[in-house]
C-alpha cells in the first residue's frame, strides 16, 4: 500500500510545495509506504504525532510489515538551500488482526442437538463468519456463509455411524481478516434397537435372558418368572 503526498518540484520559486495529501486505514501486517517522490537538493525528515523520526530521512516512510502501534499522525519535512516546507499531517489507523481464542479440538454430541459454540478472538468487538462442509450423511449443517458470533445448527446424523461435521470460522477487525479456524463436530447416532430372535419370544417359568441388540450397542437384560405354589 502506498499513500502519496503528490510533492511539486517548487524549484521556480526555490521550495518543494506539498499540494496534497490523504489519511487512511489500513490492515495489520500490510507492506505500507509513505511517499513524496525524489526532487533535486531536497532533503527529507519524517515525523510522528509531532516526534522526529530518527534515521527518517528518505523521500519514503516504509512500514514493513505494518504494526498497529504504527497508528499515529504522520507529517514530512522537505528542505533545500532555499528553506523547508512541511506538508500537512496524514492520519495512518494500523486496525491488528484478529486471532481466534475459541479453543480448538473436536466437540461431541448426539443426534439432534443444537450447537451453541460462542466465537471469540484476541480483538474485542470483531466479527466472523463460519460455513460448514456438507457431509451427506448429516442433515442441518449451514452450508452457506452465516456471520453470527455463535454456530447454533441443530444437527441430525442419518446413519448408524459417528459423522463429522468441519466448521470454518473467519474472524475480521474492521474489514481486516484475521487467521481462520476450522471447528469440528462429531455427531454420534440415535441407537436403533432391535431384539434379537424376532417380534415374539417364549420365556421359560424359572429364569431366563433375552438379547436386545442396536446399531452399535448391546443391552441385555433378564427376565423373571414366578411359580405359583
Amino acid at each position: 500500500v502506498s499513500i502519496n503526498l503528490n510533492v511539486v518540484d517548487g524549484s521556480n520559486i526555490g521550495v518543494p510545495t506539498i499540494v496534497a495529501q490523504s489519511s487512511t486505514s489500513i490492515c495489520g501486517n500490510n507492506t505500507v509506504n509513505l511517499c513524496t517522490g525524489n526532487y533535486v537538493w531536497s532533503n527529507y525528515q519524517w515525523y510522528k504525532n509531532g516526534v522526529l523520526l530518527t534515521n527518517q530521512t528518505s523521500a519514503t516512510k516504509k512500514f514493513n510489515p505494518v504494526a498497529v502501534s504504527d497508528t499515529g499522525t504522520y507529517y514530512v519535512k522537505i528542505y533545500n538551500a532555499q528553506g523547508f516546507v512541511n506538508s500537512q499531517a496524514v492520519r495512518v489507523t494500523v486496525y491488528a488482526l484478529p486471532q481466534m481464542t475459541t479453543p480448538s479440538g473436536t466437540r461431541t454430541i448426539c443426534s439432534n442437538t443444537a450447537l451453541s459454540i460462542n466465537l471469540t478472538s484476541t480483538v474485542p468487538g470483531a466479527y466472523y463468519t463460519w460455513v460448514a462442509a456438507d457431509n451427506t450423511n448429516v442433515s442441518g449443517e449451514s452450508t452457506s456463509i452465516i456471520p453470527t458470533n455463535q454456530i447454533n445448527d441443530l444437527l441430525v446424523n442419518n446413519s448408524i455411524t459417528p459423522q463429522v461435521v468441519t466448521y470454518t470460522v473467519k474472524p475480521y477487525n474492521n474489514g481486516c481478516q484475521g487467521s481462520q479456524q476450522n471447528i469440528s463436530v462429531t455427531i454420534n447416532p440415535v441407537p436403533v434397537v432391535s431384539i434379537s430372535g424376532g417380534t415374539s419370544q417364549s420365556v421359560c417359568r424359572d429364569r431366563k435372558s433375552t438379547r436386545l441388540n442396536s446399531s452399535h450397542l448391546v443391552i441385555s437384560y433378564a427376565v423373571f418368572c414366578l411359580k405359583k405354589k
